[in-house]
Order: structure tokens, then C-alpha cells, then sequence
């Protein structure tokens, strides 16, 4: 996603915390450890490891509100996206993929509940049965792995990232924005 928004808005400094494999917990420190004290908008893509490792609800639930917390101390504005049914990836056969299913609506729900209360923009990715693009061709949205959405996968979802926040408006509407 960071590479995509520098590519669409190149007058953006964008600092990119990410890191492969963490869980929403982590990104606390993340955020707290990023060079600046603050910036126009900090977009957090997290829930996917967490969907993966079945982090507990309540750890999780504790752990997005402060996350969600400490990013609007640090920021004008906060947009979250998660990920898509990560069940439907085709990494996973019948019966786990029913249990990251019904694992990926539990995490979904949490954030989308979290977000409303706390007025963060939130980015839905989760798409059920026919209305998920990435079941209706998976070898193109899906990277060779099974799990991890393909270059195209990761288009899909940033055309949805722009469509269905106020991201870029929020960059173009600042004379030097800055991107967590």
C-alpha cells in the first residue's frame, strides 16, 4: 500500500513501519517507535496474523484500542483496513479453511466496531462468497503461495483503499502531508 500511495501522490513523505508477520499487538510499538510525533494520516493495515495465529478477542479488542488510541494522538486522521476472507485463500483446505473463515467475520466484526466507536475511517476488504473477486479467479489475485494477495490482489484492494476512504483527499488537501 505505501508503494502504491507514493506512486499516486509522489510530493508525500511516506514512512512505512511495517513489518512481515506482526499482529496488531506489535504495532503499538511500531507507532510508538516512528520517527515523527506526528502526521496528517496514519493508515494501519492490520488482522491478518492475528486472523492466522487466532489471536484471543479480548487481547485483540485491548490491543486495536490502543492502537486506534495512540494513532489519533499522532495523527489528523486514521484510516484501518484489514484483509479479506483469508478462509478463501486456497493455502487452506476443507475443514481449516471454514475455521479461518468464521475467524476472519469474528476479527472483521471487532474492528468494524472499534472503528465506529472510536470515528477511524475503516476500509471493509471482507467480501463473502460471490462478491469476493479473489474466489472468482484466484490464480490471479493470489500470490503463488496461496495466501498473500498477487501484485493485482494488492491493486484490487488500494483501488478499494481510495475509493472508500477520504486517504487521498486528506493528503492533497496538505501543503507537505506526511503518511504513517
Amino acid at each position: 500500500m505505501a508503494g502504491r500511495l507514493s506512486r499516486l501522490v509522489p510530493d508525500v513523505e511516506i514512512t512505512n513501519r511495517a513489518q512481515d508477520g506482526a499482529r496488531t499487538g506489535e504495532l503499538i510499538e511500531q507507532l510508538g517507535a516512528a520517527p515523527r510525533a506526528a502526521y496528517d494520516v496514519i493508515l494501519i493495515q492490520s488482522g491478518g496474523n492475528d486472523i492466522l495465529w487466532f489471536t484471543g478477542l479480548r487481547r485483540l479488542r485491548t490491543a486495536t484500542t490502543r492502537l486506534l488510541k495512540l494513532a489519533q494522538t499522532r495523527a489528523g486522521r486514521v484510516v484501518m483496513m484489514s484483509t479479506g476472507d483469508v478462509g478463501a485463500a486456497p493455502a487452506f483446505p476443507s475443514p481449516i479453511d471454514g475455521l479461518y473463515s468464521w475467524q476472519t467475520r469474528r476479527v472483521r466484526e471487532l474492528f468494524v466496531e472499534l472503528t465506529s466507536r472510536l470515528e477511524v475511517e475503516y476500509v471493509d476488504l471482507y467480501h463473502p462468497g460471490a462478491e469476493n473477486p479473489f474466489d472468482a479467479n484466484p490464480d490471479k489475485y493470489y500470490a503463488t503461495d496461496g495466501l498473500h494477495p498477487s501484485d493485482e490482489g494488492y491493486r484490487l484492494w488500494f483501488e478499494q483503499l481510495t475509493a472508500d476512504s477520504s486517504i487521498l483527499e486528506s493528503l492533497s488537501t496538505t501543503e507537505s502531508s506526511r503518511l504513517e
